[in-house]
């Protein structure tokens, strides 16, 4: 309509465009009273105290007493929690530990509760480093003993160890090697996959080592280093509560 007034006043494109403009005002805002009316906070502390009373899923506890009082039970659904410290702390054998001791207690778990299923990314150390941490824990033996092969797979403590391993956690843990520029879409792909393939009752919890690794796919905001984090970190939020998963 407004290419054939152009064509019959082609002098007057000011008065075309603000017809225009004012026809495209009118139709938005048409749109507008037309889409689903903005709910007021009545409607939403119903909505909200529904789903907070009538859920009775409790929060994953961890292998320590301590850490459970200040966590208010352990892990719980669609929250972030975040390991910090420095280089060489302990970081990943503080998580591999807290996510295994949740698999093993699979095996003596009543029979109507979910299973406990853990998803490990790791974006940084490779799967043998990874193991060597598990064994040397399980088997009670100085990881640098394995690393420097002062000990052999014959080692009894390191059989105890991987007969532990394989099963009682192996059968719950998943671990998957991100690779360079894994992305959080990378990521939520992975927990619906695992969702998808455990036919059981389960519940899911996600371990990314270490988050910081991750890209958001916006090629401005991850050339920036803090712009990213915080993204990353923002879009893990949004992830646990959507997916329902610590």
């Amino acid at each position: 309509e407004s290419m054939d007034k152009l064509r019959e006043a082609p002098g007057d494109f000011r008065a075309v465009h603000i017809d225009l403009r004012t026809k495209l005002e009118a139709q938005i805002q048409a749109v507008v009273r037309a889409g689903a009316a903005i709910p007021s906070k009545r409607e939403i502390l119903a909505q909200v105290e529904e789903e907070l009373w009538e859920s009775r899923e409790k929060p994953i506890p961890t292998f320590s007493r301590t850490l459970n009082q200040n966590l208010n039970g352990g892990l719980q659904a669609g929250k972030v929690f975040t390991i910090a410290g420095k280089a060489g702390g302990g970081k990943t054998t503080l998580a591999l530990q807290l996510l295994e001791e949740i698999a093993a207690r699979n095996k003596g778990r009543a029979e109507e509760d979910p299973l406990n299923v853990c998803l490990y990314i790791h974006l940084e150390q490779g799967r043998a480093e990874l193991l060597v941490k598990s064994y040397a824990r399980l088997g009670e033996i100085d990881g640098g003993d394995i690393e420097r092969r002062e000990i052999t797979s014959e080692d009894p403590r390191i059989r105890k160890a991987r007969t532990s391993y394989a099963q009682d956690i192996a059968p719950y843990f998943y671990t998957v090697e991100g690779g360079e520029g894994s992305t959080l879409r990378d990521v939520r792909a992975l927990a619906q996959k695992v969702n998808a393939q455990i036919s059981d009752p389960h519940r899911l919890i996600v371990c990314l080592d270490p988050f910081q690794r991750l890209r958001t796919g916006d090629r401005d905001l991850d050339a920036e280093e803090i712009s990213r984090v915080g993204a990353v970190a923002s879009g893990l939020k949004i992830m646990a509560r959507e997916l329902k998963v610590p």
